[in-house]
């Protein structure tokens, strides 16, 4: 008894993923085409265009809901939290300048009492 060779039988979904990878192969370089042409591009362009313009309006209404409720609410708005940062910094570099200047007094008087203490001294 001799063995016959095996043989293997042939894959039948080999064809129809041939095809496949074929029509996939197609629409990739029709896509490609299709995306790299300035058409395309301007055509994208204009729908990013009408895109920002409708999420700008939407983002307005939003704010100005908000801030009414944040109004009816007494809670203050983020411009009147920045102004106020504003104005606490402005003090703060006020009562600063106010500081250094007051050093300067205070040394100019130590220098003054040493002065006069030094001519009693010396009497």
């Amino acid at each position: 008894m001799s063995e016959k060779p095996k043989t293997e039988s042939p894959d039948p979904f080999a064809p129809v993923i041939q095809i496949s990878d074929l029509m996939m192969q197609s629409w990739a370089d029709v896509l490609s085409q299709t995306v790299t042409s300035p058409a395309f591009a301007k055509s994208m362009g204009e729908q990013m265009q009408g895109f920002l313009e409708g999420t700008k309006l939407v983002r307005q209404q939003m704010q100005a809901a908000m801030e009414q409720s944040l109004q009816q609410l007494n809670v203050p708005s983020r411009e009147q939290i920045v102004s106020l940062a504003e104005r606490l910094t402005h003090v703060e570099m006020r009562v600063d300048d106010i500081d250094a200047k007051v050093d300067e007094c205070l040394d100019l008087l130590q220098s003054i009492q040493e002065t006069l203490t030094k001519g009693k001294s010396e009497r």
